[in-house]
C-alpha cells in the first residue's frame, strides 16, 4: 500500500509541473524547450499508467471471495429462512446472489405465478427457459429455468412469495460486498478527470507539434482509461441495484415429504414412499404395455408361428414313424447265439 500511495503524488507533482511550465513560461518557453515538456509529459503518462496498473490488480483483490451465507439455514422453529438483507448491509454497495430449486404439481399456475411476483417485486425476468414434458417419464415431466433480477429493497418479500407459491426443496445465499472497489474506481476515475482537464488547458496552451502530440497522445489515454472506469462503475451500478436469483423449477406428481425427525415419521414416511413408488410403477407399466402395444402384437405373432410350425413339423415326423412296417429284432449275440432244432433231438427209427 505504501508503493500504490506514492504513484498518485508522483502523478500530481507531474501534473503541477507541466501546469507551472505553461502558466509562468507562456508560450515562448513552451517553443523554446519543447523537449523538457516532452519529457515531463512522458514521465507523467508512465507514473498514470503504472497507477491504473495497480488499480487494477486492487480491484481484482476487491472482486474474490465473496461472503457466502450458508444454504439452507433456518431461522429457529418457525421454519423460514432469515433475511438476506440486513441493517448492517445498508450505505453499502452489495450483491446478492440467491439461488432455489423448488417443485410444484401445477406448473403452469406455479410458472404465471412466479412470473406476477417478480412483476410485483419491481424486477424484471433477464432469462427463462422451460423443457421436458415426456409421455413415458412420471413426475417432473416439465423443467423451468428462471434467471430474474430483484431490488434489494423486495428481496426478502419476494423470497417470501416464492416460498408460498412452491415447495422449497434448497435455497443458496450468497452476498458479495463491493464497496471498497467501488470507492476506489470512483478515486481513480476523477484524478483521471482532473488530469484531462489540465491537459486539455496545455494543449491550448502549446505551439509546438511535439508537446500536442505527446498531450494528445495522453489525452486518448486518460480517455480509454476513463471509459473504462466509466463502464465498470456502470455494471458495478446496475448488479446493485438488481439483485441476481436463480429459480430451478421441477414439476413433479407429489411434492417432497418433510424431512422425518423421529422413528415413527420415518417409518410412516418411508412405507409411504414404497405403496407410492409400486402404484406409480404400476401406471407405468399400464401406460408402456398400451403405448407398445402394436409391437407386443407383431411380437406375439411371430412367437404363435413358430409355436404352430414346430406342433406341425412333430405331428409330421410321429406319423411318418407310425406309417414304417414292423422290424424284426436282431437275433441275440453271444454263447446261445446257435440253438439246435428241437426235431434233431428225436430218436431214429
Amino acid at each position: 500500500m505504501k508503493r500504490l500511495s506514492a504513484y498518485p503524488l508522483a502523478m500530481l507533482l507531474c501534473l503541477a509541473m507541466l501546469s507551472g511550465c505553461g502558466s509562468s513560461g507562456g508560450s515562448d518557453n513552451m517553443a523554446a524547450e519543447p523537449q523538457d515538456n516532452f519529457s515531463e509529459i512522458a514521465s507523467s503518462s508512465a507514473a498514470a499508467a503504472d497507477f491504473n496498473y495497480f488499480a487494477a490488480d486492487d480491484i481484482a483483490e476487491a472482486e474474490e471471495a465473496p461472503l457466502e451465507l450458508s444454504p439452507g439455514a433456518m431461522n429457529g422453529e418457525t421454519g423460514e429462512m432469515p433475511s438476506v438483507v440486513s441493517e448492517a448491509d445498508k450505505g453499502r454497495k452489495i450483491i446478492y446472489h440467491v439461488d432455489m430449486s423448488l417443485e410444484t404439481t401445477d406448473f403452469d399456475s406455479s410458472l404465471a405465478a412466479l412470473n406476477d411476483a417478480v412483476e410485483k417485486a419491481g424486477g424484471f425476468t433477464e432469462s427463462s427457459s422451460v423443457s421436458g414434458n415426456s409421455i413415458y417419464s412420471r413426475g417432473g415431466t416439465r423443467y423451468a429455468s428462471l434467471i430474474v433480477r430483484i431490488p434489494p429493497e423486495t428481496l426478502d418479500s419476494f423470497l417470501r412469495s416464492v416460498r408460498g407459491i412452491c415447495n422449497v426443496l434448497s435455497t443458496s445465499q450468497q452476498k458479495e460486498d463491493i464497496t471498497s472497489a467501488y470507492t476506489d474506481t470512483e478515486t481513480r476515475k476523477r484524478a483521471l478527470e482532473v488530469e484531462q482537464e489540465r491537459l486539455f488547458a496545455l494543449l491550448e496552451k502549446a505551439d509546438s507539434i511535439e508537446t500536442i502530440i505527446a498531450l494528445e497522445t495522453r489525452l486518448s489515454e486518460v480517455r480509454y482509461q476513463l471509459d473504462s472506469f466509466s463502464s465498470q462503475l456502470r455494471v458495478y451500478d446496475e448488479k446493485v441495484s438488481y439483485s441476481t436469483v436463480t429459480l430451478d423449477l421441477n414439476e413433479v406428481e407429489r411434492v417432497s415429504d418433510p424431512v422425518p425427525r423421529t422413528v415413527g415419521e420415518r417409518i410412516r414416511t418411508g412405507f409411504s414412499g414404497t405403496l407410492y413408488d409400486i402404484q406409480c410403477g404400476f401406471q407405468d407399466f399400464v401406460v408402456w404395455a398400451v403405448v407398445n402395444l402394436p409391437y407386443l402384437l407383431m411380437l406375439a405373432a411371430f412367437v404363435l408361428i413358430v409355436v404352430l410350425l414346430m406342433r406341425w413339423s412333430l405331428r409330421r415326423v410321429t406319423r411318418r414313424r407310425a406309417a414304417r412296417p414292423a422290424e424284426t429284432p436282431p437275433a441275440p449275440q453271444g454263447e446261445n447265439f446257435y440253438r439246435a432244432d428241437p426235431s434233431d433231438d428225436k430218436p431214429s427209427k
